[in-house]
């Protein structure tokens, strides 16, 4: 198949392994979203072994996925690192939008441990970022983030504040 011609060539060529990795990652996420967990682990595992040092957008793009994959997969440790791993690619790239995401996800990391504050942190950074960017869909999810936050630590006044205002943004 053509990705398989596209790993022979890309040893020799930096621009061939970084379109190859970014074809095997945008494949592993479609896998993922047919809830082919297996084979989405796969794709953007050889995917992130496919990319050159310097492709951080790229390779933030794979770690975010593939942390996906891990959280679905029960593995909140590796989902984890590969989220913290891609959060600082992310940043080197100036990618903003996936830095939100990966703040939020990364507080659902520390939700599934009962870590709340920090949980509610991170949900706030990306809430902070999605509204900067003007992302109407992503800051009502941040909010709904933040409404279940509050709603774990039985804060029911706080969570129906942020729930309302989701909702708004959402239906708007």
């Amino acid at each position: 198949n053509s990705a398989e011609i596209a790993s022979a060539h890309a040893g020799k060529d930096p621009e061939v392994a970084r379109l190859t990795g970014e074809l095997l990652a945008h494949a592993g996420m479609h896998a993922y979203r047919l809830l082919d967990l297996a084979g989405a682990r796969a794709l953007l595992e050889r995917s992130l072994a496919m990319l050159p040092a310097g492709s951080d957008r790229e390779q933030a793009m794979a770690l975010h996925a593939l942390g996906n994959v891990l959280f679905w997969q029960g593995d909140v440790d590796a989902a984890e690192t590969c989220y913290l791993e891609g959060l600082a690619r992310a940043q080197r790239a100036g990618d903003t939008w996936r830095v939100a995401s990966l703040a939020a996800l990364l507080g659902d990391c520390s939700s599934v441990r009962g870590s709340h504050d920090t949980a509610m942190s991170r949900y706030e950074e990306s809430l902070v970022l999605f509204r900067e960017l003007g992302d109407p869909r992503m800051t009502a999810v941040a909010l709904a983030n933040l409404g279940d936050g509050y709603r774990r630590q039985a804060l029911l006044a706080e969570s129906r504040a942020m729930y309302e205002e989701s909702l708004a943004i959402a239906v708007d």
